[in-house]
C-alpha cells in the first residue's frame, strides 16, 4: 500500500530517492511522514485542488543533502504549466508520456539538505474533478505473525544478514523483514503468547542502520518497540544486536525472499 501510494524507492547508499506519489480516485490530499533514506527523514505532502496537484517534499533531518526525483501528475492527457522552486536547488523538469490519463512532469536532480522543502504545482488540460475520500477511523488489522516458533527471530531488511546469521546460529532462525511498516503489537505477537510466554529463545536485532519503516531509533528504546523488547526479556527471552557481516548498514535494494 505505502509503495503504490508514495512510489517510494529509495537508494541510501547514494543518497537518492525516487517518489512517484499516486493518489486514489476520489482522494485530495496525503501526508506521509517519517520517510527514512538511511538516517535522512523526510515528509511527503500531496493536496488536489480542482485542476491543480500541489507536492511538497521536506527534508526533516539529514546530515549530508539528498538527491530527489520527482515523478508528478495530474488529471488530464497534456501539461499546462509546472511552478516549484525545484531550480533553486538545483533541480529541473523533463516530460514523461501521459498514460491512463495522466500527465507526467519529472522533476530531477534536487539536492534538499536538513530543513528545506522541494515545492512543485502541475496542471493539465482535461482534468477530472475529485472528491475527498472517506476514510475508515478504524486502525489497520495487521492480525498475527503467521511464523513457527522456537529457535531466534531475527529482525533485519538485508538478505545477506540473513545468511550470515543461519550459518552462525545452531537451530532454526526465522526472519521479519524490519522494511515493512508492522506496529509493536505485531512484533508483540511475534515474540510472545496470549499468555506472555516467549516464542523464541532469542531475538537478533540488526536495527541500528535502519530502525525500520516508519520508525525512528528511539521505537527500540523508550519507544513501543523497547516496551516489546522489555516484555519478552522479562518473560525469559533474550535480546542481542546481530554482529555478522553485513549488520548495522542501511537498506539498498535487494530483497530477503
Amino acid at each position: 500500500m505505502l509503495q503504490y501510494l508514495t512510489g517510494f524507492e529509495p537508494d541510501a547508499p547514494a543518497r537518492r530517492l525516487r517518489l512517484a506519489p499516486h493518489l486514489p480516485t476520489g482522494c485530495a490530499d496525503m501526508t506521509v511522514s517519517n520517510l527514512r533514506v538511511g538516517e535522512a527523514r523526510l515528509e511527503l505532502r500531496v493536496n488536489v485542488k480542482g485542476k491543480t496537484v500541489s507536492y511538497a517534499v521536506k527534508c526533516q533531518e539529514a546530515e549530508e543533502p539528498l538527491t530527489i526525483e520527482l515523478l508528478a501528475s495530474a488529471q488530464g492527457e497534456s501539461l499546462r504549466a509546472t511552478e516549484g522552486n525545484y531550480r533553486e536547488h538545483g533541480g529541473y523538469t523533463r516530460s514523461a508520456r501521459a498514460r491512463f490519463g495522466r500527465a507526467h512532469p519529472v522533476v530531477t536532480n534536487v539536492k534538499l539538505e536538513a530543513g528545506e522543502e522541494l515545492e512543485v504545482t502541475v496542471e493539465a488540460s482535461g482534468y477530472v474533478p475529485l472528491q475527498r475520500l472517506e476514510v475508515a477511523e478504524e486502525p489497520f488489522d495487521y492480525a498475527k505473525v503467521n511464523l513457527p516458533s522456537g529457535g531466534t527471530l531475527l529482525l533485519t531488511w538485508s538478505r545477506q544478514v540473513v545468511e550470515e546469521v543461519r550459518r552462525e546460529v545452531e537451530g532454526p532462525v526465522r526472519v521479519m523483514d524490519t522494511r515493512i511498516a508492522w506496529p509493536a503489537e505485531y512484533l508483540r505477537s511475534a515474540l510472545l503468547t496470549k499468555g506472555g510466554r516467549p516464542r523464541y529463545e532469542k531475538l537478533l536485532l540488526d536495527t541500528k542502520g535502519f530502525p525500520g519503516a516508519f520508525k525512528r531509533a528511539e521505537f527500540w528504546t523508550e519507544g513501543a518497540g523497547g516496551e516489546v523488547l522489555r516484555e519478552f526479556e522479562q518473560a525469559g527471552g533474550r535480546v542481542e544486536k546481530a554482529r555478522v557481516t553485513g549488520a548495522g548498514k542501511a537498506p539498498s535494494r535487494e530483497l530477503i525472499n
